[in-house]
């Protein structure tokens, strides 16, 4: 039986705090995920090391996007990133199209949605090599994980839901302690930073556009797998809205 592995991590916040001068709340919030062979886990968890060598980056410290803030640096994480045998699941909600929709303000329910839509896909994409998967999340201090961990065995018991009954462990762990983690860090920051506009309007999507042939696809189908956006009401997808580049993934 393959084995595989499934690094989580999110970006983005998951407040709905809009202020006039443009602060506050993330509009996006993404969970994503790097889904690797467990065999080939040691030598993909390698490009952490390659990067911070080139980046003259403590071997100690864990890889921040956050505190990459130079393009070039950035880019070249994304590069790196981009030449691994792994694939990437991205999820994320529009959090300005939900309509003022109450339910998923009340923490930790848009969590728990965005990483339903991550772990269902995950799950097909397990399937489809006949495996089974272990799940590392980033650790959230503010989770329960016996409580993630029932709500998973739920979803997974539940045929209304279409998460796969491939899922094993789910466990918690620090950046600090896990390199797969930085590389998930880098893979969700990237796709923040593409939807996300900067302070003048603008949001990067090179960096995502650099792993986008990383990005879990089925017969072509890229936006129901790997990048998977909700409300999904064909105003992001469209060719308006300032998304047009999305045509290019």
């Amino acid at each position: 039986m393959n084995r595989f592995n499934a690094y989580i991590d999110e970006s983005g916040d998951e407040g709905f705090n809009w202020l006039p001068d443009g602060r506050g709340s993330t509009g996006w919030f993404f969970a994503g995920a790097v889904v690797v062979p467990a065999p080939l886990d040691l030598s993909v968890s390698a490009v952490i090391d390659r990067i911070k060598s080139r980046l003259n980056l403590p071997v100690a410290r864990p890889l921040h996007w956050v505190d990459r803030r130079r393009h070039q640096q950035r880019k070249y994480i994304v590069q790196e990133v981009a030449r691994e045998p792994i694939t990437v699941v991205l999820t994320g909600v529009n959090k300005r199209g939900l309509n003022q929709t109450r339910v998923l303000q009340q923490p930790p329910a848009l969590y728990l949605y965005v990483t339903r839509l991550l772990l269902e896909r995950i799950s097909w994409l397990v399937d489809e090599s006949r495996g089974r998967v272990d799940c590392i999340f980033e650790n959230k201090a503010s989770l329960s994980y016996d409580a993630l961990r029932a709500y998973v065995r739920a979803l997974m018991a539940d045929p209304a839901y279409q998460v796969r009954p491939v899922i094993d462990g789910i466990e918690p762990r620090n950046k600090s302690q896990c390199k797969m983690l930085q590389v998930a860090d880098a893979c969700t920051s990237a796709c923040l930073e593409a939807f996300e506009p900067d302070q003048f309007g603008n949001p990067e999507t090179a960096y995502l556009e650099e792993i986008s042939k990383l990005l879990y696809r089925r017969n072509g189908n890229l936006f129901s797998y790997g990048l998977k956006l909700f409300p999904d009401d064909g105003t992001v997808l469209s060719r308006s809205c300032g998304y047009q580049w999305l045509g290019r993934m």
